[in-house]
């Protein structure tokens, strides 16, 4: 089962049909040139439709590393949001030309028409966790002055680690290195209680010493 079905375990997302209880896009974008427009333009296009929609969409992943000291290529954009505010993030993106190529239950990824915008991989989770995670969120400009709700550093770091326990096959190598990255960028002690306690409600004992020993081997 592929990495996405598995992450309804840690945000605890119900199987049920999604609902909204917010209102449709409010953003006119209809005198827009979408073809003309590069990726620094879809940076800044993305920002201004969620800031003026208040969608609170919480950008994770590869992309939201780089507020964290640690930078690396991707090809799509991840978004964490509540299951009822999934109907309004889709009339969002709709507005500036996406539209939705594949959804599950727990994830859906959308794919703009101009090659320079990044696919977007959105995953809405229960309301009670989304809400959770939007408080430690913050506000970081990401490539330059576009503003966007961040995941914070330890939603990050939950989010890979996870990501290793339910895909190890497919996914050790690429998020393991970004963990070791990120403890690097930001000076982690891996020996701390908060961080061992993290790995290990998140991750599990074993990958949690195989941090270490990466550690004890790199010094």
């Amino acid at each position: 089962m592929k990495f996405w079905e598995k992450i309804k375990n840690f945000f605890s997302v119900e199987k049920e049909t999604l609902k909204t209880d917010r209102p449709e896009s409010s953003v006119s974008t209809s005198d827009v040139d979408f073809a003309a427009l590069n990726e620094n333009d879809f940076f800044t296009t993305l920002s201004e439709v969620l800031k003026k929609n208040d969608n609170k969409a919480v950008l994770f992943g590869a992309i939201s590393m780089s507020v964290y000291g640690y930078q690396r290529n991707t090809f799509d954009v991840d978004f964490m949001l509540p299951e009822n505010d999934f109907k309004n993030f889709t009339n969002i993106l709709e507005s500036i030309g996406y539209h939705k190529v594949l959804q599950t239950t727990q994830y859906a990824k959308f794919r703009h028409k101009n090659d320079a915008f990044m696919d977007i991989d959105t995953v809405f989770i229960a309301t009670d966790t989304a809400n959770e995670i939007i408080k430690l969120a913050e506000v970081k400009n990401i490539r330059g002055e576009n503003a966007f709700l961040c995941a914070s550093f330890e939603t990050v770091l939950a989010t890979k680690l996870h990501a290793i326990k339910y895909n190890n096959e497919c996914r050790e190598g690429k998020d393991m290195i970004d963990i070791k990255m990120l403890i690097k960028a930001n000076g982690i002690d891996v020996n701390s209680d908060w961080f061992k306690t993290l790995c290990i409600k998140y991750g599990g004992e074993d990958i949690y010493n195989n941090i270490l020993k990466d550690k004890k081997r790199d010094e």
